[in-house]
């Protein structure tokens, strides 16, 4: 740090302020100016100030209160176990009198049984994949003080006594929950969850697709904000605590909305109360997983066909609602393999799956020759001839050449390159309305922008581009009609088009999905910079290629 050793404010104060709550972390460092060092000292003083500052305002101690009078819902969605797995009773292996009377070999054998981590004893995960940065305080190898074995026989007593001081070392270890545990001898398989795709009506009217995931360890049904936010959902006040692994605070609600949850698969719907997270957890399954065609699965129409893909869960359909959801129903098969349960959205897929195996074949058989390395060289610094595009590209490539076609008055048409989220796009008419009717208000103060916008609309229509909708047509059905709305850009700088109206195809609709986000990107028609800068440095070396372009 290139700090004298008798000057130690650096040290003294990160680990001060590691101590602090995030609030006055940030008022300590909205208090720090310049690039200066700050002392010890002047944490001290801000320390005292703003505990005299809380004291005056009567906020201290205030924040535990209102936690502990909040009204909370426990969601256990993927918890672990805090019980101690040895006797089965509320305290950490650690501290389990069987586990502290047993001998250092019997420790051991304890652990393997459990399957439980050599180095924290915690039961989620294996030594391999431990984030403990703690040690044996013995021989410091990744290991827990109570499992070291040393080359002499030792007494029960000393090991009980060792036992105490290890147990008493490792309570203040900070814990961290894994969420998704995999063991070493089954990294070839993955828990699957049940999730479904439902329909849900939107604010206007319209059906959205969202993923469901049917979670019976939560008390409550939460949906992300995101979602909420697409769907247009009329939003309530609600402010609960949400408590989930070790009944720890995990998170608070951002309001609470009400929905309706209709099946892909058949005429079932449910009515159902949701609260609104910022969001309702991973992407789910986490790994790709195998589609096998399971014999007792075959011929069940699944409520989330896409079950083996990782997305992301828009809603979390709790244990309060899941006796209206499930039905009779259920298929079991052999070991790592789904179990299929009938619910109202469909058969829903949970239990251990197969992971999806990726097979990499190593070559290492190498020939350098020297008239291939020239070659490769010229063929690198040579100017490329044929324009390489990347998969997209080359789908709107073929798309083209598959759609396009020549009307009889000789002019080309195309159909849309569409993409995945067509299904996603919303209702966009009353924007389209909206749009329309301040362009109105804005030309009823302009009567002069109005003739040329009136002549513009008049020539789009007598040149085919525009045509009245018939009345029978003028519905909306969600993912097949977009209406786009337009605006008019008046430009006194361009003598030839000072007036033109401009449609928008990137105005987002209901669901925050415009026309041109369900587009495909094709390649660059114009020449990139480096070929352009190659014309032009070929032309000017060659005068006679240049008159020839400047006749043409």
């Amino acid at each position: 740090m290139k700090q004298p050793t008798e000057h130690w404010n650096s040290i003294l104060i990160y680990i001060t302020t590691e101590k602090l709550d995030p609030e006055t972390k940030k008022y300590w460092a909205m208090k720090l100016v310049g690039t200066s060092i700050p002392t010890f000292n002047d944490l001290n003083q801000f320390l005292e100030q703003h505990i005299r500052g809380l004291m005056a305002s009567g906020q201290l101690g205030k924040s535990a209160k209102s936690i502990s009078q909040g009204k909370t819902a426990a969601s256990h969605h993927i918890s672990s176990n805090s019980k101690c797995v040895i006797c089965d009773t509320e305290h950490s292996v650690y501290q389990c009198k069987t586990f502290v009377s047993a001998t250092v070999a019997e420790r051991n054998n304890l652990v393997k049984k459990h399957r439980l981590c050599f180095n924290c004893l915690r039961n989620d995960h294996r030594l391999s994949t431990c984030k403990s940065y703690s040690t044996c305080r013995k021989c410091q190898k990744k290991h827990h003080t109570m499992l070291h074995l040393d080359n002499s026989s030792r007494g029960k007593g000393d090991d009980s006594s060792d036992a105490k001081n290890s147990s008493s070392a490792n309570t203040g270890e900070k814990e961290v929950a894994s969420h998704f545990a995999s063991e070493e001898d089954n990294e070839d398989t993955h828990v699957l969850l049940a999730t479904a795709i439902v329909k849900v009506i939107d604010r206007s009217g319209g059906q959205q697709l969202c993923r469901v995931l049917l979670d019976q360890g939560s008390q409550a049904s939460f949906i992300s904000e995101a979602c909420a936010r697409n769907l247009g959902l009329k939003r309530q006040h609600s402010n609960i605590t949400i408590t989930g692994i070790s009944g720890g605070v995990s998170a608070s609600t951002r309001g609470k909305v009400n929905l309706t949850l209709h099946s892909t698969t058949n005429d079932h719907a449910i009515d159902i109360h949701a609260l609104v997270l910022k969001k309702v957890t991973g992407w789910l399954p986490k790994f790709m997983c195998e589609n096998n065609d399971w014999m007792h699965l075959n011929g069940l129409q699944l409520a989330d066909p896409h079950y083996f893909q990782p997305g992301n869960i828009d809603i979390l359909h709790g244990a309060d609602y899941t006796g209206s959801v499930m039905l009779e129903g259920i298929r079991k098969g052999k070991r790592n393999t789904p179990i299929g349960q009938l619910t109202m959205f469909g058969w829903v897929l949970s239990g251990t799956v197969p992971l999806e195996q990726q097979r990499i074949i190593h070559a290492h058989h190498v020939t350098i020759e020297a008239e291939d390395i020239l070659q490769k060289f010229w063929e690198i610094e040579e100017i490329p001839t044929v324009k390489h595009l990347s998969p997209v590209e080359q789908q709107c490539e073929d798309h083209f050449k598959a759609t396009y076609s020549r009307r009889d008055d000789g002019k080309f048409e195309v159909e849309l390159p569409f993409n995945s989220k067509l299904e996603q796009l919303g209702n966009s008419k009353n924007i389209a309305i909206n749009r329309l009717k301040q362009v109105e208000r804005r030309l009823a103060k302009l009567p002069e922008q109005r003739q040329q916008y009136n002549k513009f609309m008049s020539d789009y229509i007598s040149l085919g581009h525009m045509e009245l909708i018939p009345a029978e047509e003028t519905g909306e059905i969600v993912g097949r009609t977009n209406y786009l709305p337009h605006h008019y850009v008046m430009k006194t700088a361009h003598s030839a088009t000072k007036f033109r109206v401009v449609f928008d195809g990137s105005a987002k609709s209901s669901s925050g999905v415009s026309l041109n986000g369900c587009l495909q990107v094709g390649p660059t028609v114009q020449d990139d910079c480096s070929t352009v800068l190659v014309y032009i440095a070929t032309t000017l070396s060659n005068p006679s290629h240049s008159s020839k372009s400047g006749c043409g």
